[in-house]
């Protein structure tokens, strides 16, 4: 514990964002790959819900001529649905990743920290689009079963690791660049003195 708390306080405050990041990218990987499994499980379980799945599908894609989804089989419908979900969900486990591999990155090479940050952004989205997305799963929760109560209390833990990877990630980057200032100007101290 020691260790942890010895350096300058931008390195300690690096630790502790690097830390913090590692463990909040982890769990948009873990809960990324739990939405999937539970939407597999959810179609495997509840013959009904690929039904449901495609009926919103055939909704939707009402307006748009030359477009008629209910001739195509449901098998079929259902198989690009999850396809387009398993692509949804690769693409937040790159997320959690590159801020696993951040994390990494400062554990390495202490006060380098390379300027890649485009999946803070992605991060943001994300965590705006289930922000969102937590309305339309409170609206289910008074009609419905205790599996909607579950499913929310998830989607906002999920959340919380998303905004905590998002603020973790920025201020790692943040204090980096500040620790490098402050190297610059103690290195430009010690040439003129």
């Amino acid at each position: 514990m020691e260790e942890f708390l010895t350096g300058t306080s931008e390195e300690i405050n690096m630790r502790k964002y690097a830390n913090r990041l590692y463990y909040a990218g982890l769990g948009v990987v873990v809960f990324a790959l739990w939405d999937y499994i539970r939407e597999i499980m959810s179609y495997r379980l509840d013959k009904k819900y690929a039904q449901m799945l495609a009926d919103l599908i055939e909704k939707e894609f009402s307006d748009i001529p030359d477009i008629d989804i209910g001739q195509v089989p449901l098998g079929v419908v259902v198989f690009f649905i999850y396809l387009l979900i398993a692509f949804l969900s690769l693409f937040i486990v790159l997320i959690g990743l590159c801020g696993v591999r951040d994390a990494r990155q400062y554990r390495k090479q202490a006060a380098v920290i390379k300027k890649r940050g485009l999946y803070l952004l992605f991060g943001l989205v994300l965590a705006i689009f289930t922000f969102l997305g937590l309305d339309t799963i409170r609206d289910g929760l008074y009609s419905s079963d205790g599996n909607r109560i579950a499913e929310y209390i998830t989607e906002i833990t999920s959340l919380f690791i998303q905004f905590d990877m998002v603020y973790s990630g920025v201020r790692l980057k943040i204090t980096a660049v500040q620790a490098r200032r402050k190297a610059s100007l103690k290195k430009e101290a010690e040439n003129a003195g």
